[in-house]
């Protein structure tokens, strides 16, 4: 496995910015029910009116207007990402729609400081380009509070060469594909988390896997 430095994936998406959310939607010709697969990650979160949830990863924001019908306006959404490029252009959606509970914020989502006090973390189509995702994972659940959830949807790796080679040039738009798909992070939520659900998407291209902390592990 070929690990790709943090700032190839940043120059990859600086470029890949103003165009990701029209090839995001171009996936759904081809069957690819992107946004539902967002929606019922976002809905494992189980997340309330004024909850504050953090998008690790959020890119251009695609996960917002979800996470605005979850927690509402009296609730907060906390978008991390480390490509100022795809941050631009979540502000701009931020600024379309006039929401006034997002806040940003430029950082290396394996350095981020989660707040004091929050309720849920959300990842999508992004944690498998870390090389160190177990580490985060465990991190996340440790500043979880008692009964927080993190969901992370992403791309795996199918069964099948012919399943996989399509799914390697369908999905290479987004960044290395390749790499990402032989990293097994639900799997890591699964040994962190205390209880877990996972479901496959789209002919096992992709997963979704919700971990909940019942209690602190010692």
């Amino acid at each position: 496995m070929v690990n790709i430095s943090k700032e190839s994936i940043i120059d990859s998406y600086r470029n890949l910015a103003k165009r990701y959310d029209f090839i995001a939607n171009v996936y759904i010709m081809v069957g690819y029910r992107i946004n539902s697969y967002r929606k019922e990650s976002i809905d494992s979160l189980k997340l309330k009116k004024g909850d504050t949830v953090v998008d690790l990863a959020c890119g251009t924001g695609l996960n917002f207007s979800y996470l605005q019908k979850a927690v509402g306006p009296k609730g907060k959404i906390i978008g991390v990402d480390i490509t100022d490029a795809m941050l631009e252009q979540a502000k701009r959606r931020i600024d379309v729609h006039g929401w006034k509970n997002v806040e940003l914020v430029y950082c290396d989502v394996e350095k981020y400081k989660f707040p004091n006090h929050f309720d849920d973390v959300l990842s999508t189509f992004a944690l498998g380009y870390l090389p160190n995702y177990d580490g985060l994972i465990k991190r996340i659940y440790n500043a979880l509070p008692i009964k927080g959830r993190f969901a992370e949807l992403s791309f795996k790796k199918p069964k099948g060469k012919l399943i996989r080679q399509i799914l390697l040039r369908v999905f290479r738009p987004f960044g290395n594909v390749e790499d990402s798909i032989d990293r097994r992070i639900w799997e890591s939520v699964e040994r962190h988390f205390d209880k877990t659900i996972f479901q496959e998407f789209y002919f096992g291209t992709t997963y979704m896997v919700t971990g909940e902390k019942i209690g602190n592990k010692s």
